[in-house]
């Protein structure tokens, strides 16, 4: 199970993938909102976010932001 609900999260635009570590409180979340374009691309950031639905919101925003990134690059990825 999720440690946050995705549906409902504002930041959510029905990504093509969401993975969260198995742990039982995230250390990692990798969002993938779209292939279509190609691989993922994306960056990492690694700080002490104080709760899930936070964590989540800087993890889904700048995906999303990474295609259109690539589309105005003329490269082939996908956000990440």
């Amino acid at each position: 199970m999720y440690p946050v609900e995705l549906m409902p999260h504002p930041d959510f635009d029905q990504h093509e993938s969401v993975v969260f570590s198995p742990d039982e409180s995230p250390k990692a979340i990798i969002a993938i909102p779209s292939s279509k374009l190609g691989s993922a691309v994306g960056g990492c950031r690694i700080y002490p976010y104080v709760c899930h639905e936070e964590t989540l919101a800087v993890v889904l925003r700048p995906a999303r932001g990474m295609i259109y990134k690539s589309a105005l690059a003329v490269i082939p990825f996908g956000g990440g």
